[in-house]
């Protein structure tokens, strides 16, 4: 919506309730599905896939794989790969960011050119 409250388009339509969402410092959102995230871009009025979580069988090393095909990295094999539920009770302060994740607490810094450091 605009500023007076009218509709600026059509409505993005979303399949399904996302788990956590994050409000970002240039307007748009980050949605956790599952274990996937999104992006939703205001601006371009779409939905960018974005990475998906997922934790290695043999041990409790996470693992980003990132949805988007463009990104330039290698694919990645997720055979050996667990898929790990998003993110629940999220919070950001300052340069770490603090999350409950089943039964865990999960705490960790943020990269400089991190989308996390996006969030509001």
């Amino acid at each position: 919506m605009d500023y007076n409250l009218q509709p600026l388009g059509e409505p993005i339509r979303l399949e399904r309730s996302p788990i956590i969402c994050f409000q970002l410092s240039d307007g748009n959102f980050l949605f956790g599905f599952d274990y996937s995230y999104v992006l939703l871009d205001k601006t371009q009025r779409v939905i960018v896939p974005l990475f998906a979580q997922f934790k290695q069988r043999s041990s409790n090393e996470y693992v980003e794989v990132v949805s988007n095909s463009d990104s330039g990295l290698e694919p990645r094999d997720t055979s050996k790969l667990v898929s790990m539920d998003s993110l629940q009770n999220a919070h950001r302060l300052g340069d770490f960011f603090f999350a409950l994740h089943g039964n865990h607490f999960i705490s960790f810094k943020i990269l400089e050119n991190s989308l996390f450091r996006n969030i509001i």
